[in-house]
């Protein structure tokens, strides 16, 4: 898995369970059971994410992780 695969999944789980939050503050009428069982298996996903990415670059200074995810970015022709 590539740097950015890794934020890019961090990201995604960050934004679902943010989602997720305004969700469970919304009324309605699906139980916040419910609700914390979806927030169950994205803390999964997160923490399965963060795990990716510290066996994979949890060597790497920030620098060193930050100059790889630009070279990255380089080799696919990806703008920051």
């Amino acid at each position: 898995m590539t740097r950015k695969e890794c934020l890019d999944k961090i990201q995604e789980v960050v934004d679902n369970l943010d989602t997720l939050l305004t969700v469970i503050k919304s009324p309605s009428k699906t139980t916040v059971g419910w609700d914390c069982e979806v927030y169950e298996d994205e803390a999964k996903n997160l923490t399965n994410a963060l795990n990716d990415l510290r066996v994979n670059y949890g060597n790497e200074t920030r620098t060193e992780f930050s100059e790889g995810l630009n070279n990255e970015k380089k080799k696919k022709g990806i703008k920051e």
